[in-house]
């Protein structure tokens, strides 16, 4: 006897399932269920995989079927340079640090006045750089402690939600199993007495065709007795008439 038992509400609530496990019935008893002979799980595992090849059983390449995006990486210059660069294994070209650094004109441009005024300019973009930098740091002097402690309890409370749900689905699954437990332990049995019947019923099936095959034979053996003594008694018969006709 099988005990269909289907993934939905054993707990009274209802799991978000896979559509297509939702059509899946099984008919496992583990709580119940003895050891199997090594033959048994061979033959449930080759089902397990059988099982799996099913259109309706979700797969693990699931993207499979998904066409790959189209990035379309050697459009780009930039990227096409890079990964050429890394195909050919050399070396990133260190970053240019030459515009942060304050430097007046080479001494062959001393006299050149663009050469000055570009020299000016870098400066004045160096001063720029370094007043944002100087307020960014009195920004998180002033303010970055509590920022960070909200940051922080804002994780806190993210995490603690976090907690609470793997709390409920780890007690709904506790239920879940509680109730197949139960259900499986009530039906045990009843389903030890059909099994048993069962073999009952198998072995009386077989004793009966036992039997059946010995009338079989017990018949076939006495219609050949009845009629090689049928022959005797003609054969007999037939000698007396010879004999008469011969007197």
């Amino acid at each position: 006897m099988q005990l269909s038992t289907s993934i939905a509400k054993d707990s009274g609530s209802e799991p978000t399932m896979h559509p297509s496990l939702e059509q899946l019935n099984l008919d496992a008893l583990p709580y119940i269920d003895g050891e199997m002979d090594p033959d048994i799980r061979a033959r449930v595992d080759q089902l397990i995989l059988e099982e799996m090849r099913n259109p309706r059983f979700p797969k693990r390449d699931y993207l499979a079927d998904r066409p790959m995006p189209e990035l379309n990486f050697e459009k780009s210059f930039f990227i096409a340079t890079e990964l050429e660069r890394v195909a050919a294994g050399k070396p990133m070209a260190p970053l240019d640090e030459s515009r942060y650094a304050g430097k007046k004109p080479d001494p062959g441009l001393q006299g050149d006045l663009q050469a000055w005024r570009t020299a000016l300019n870098n400066l004045r973009a160096q001063e720029e750089h370094l007043g944002n930098r100087i307020v960014n740091m009195e920004l998180l002097q002033n303010f970055a402690p509590d920022v960070w402690l909200a940051y922080n309890r804002e994780l806190e409370t993210f995490k603690g939600n976090l907690d609470k749900e793997l709390e409920s689905l780890r007690k709904e699954a506790e239920l879940i199993n509680l109730s197949r437990k139960t259900k499986q332990e009530e039906v045990a049995p009843r389903l030890s007495n059909l099994t048993r019947k069962r073999d009952e019923t198998l072995y009386t099936n077989l004793e009966l065709q036992k039997a059946c095959a010995m009338l079989r034979m017990e018949i076939k053996r006495l219609r050949t007795d009845v009629a090689s003594k049928a022959a005797l008694e003609g054969h007999k018969k037939n000698e007396n008439e010879v004999e008469e006709d011969a007197l």
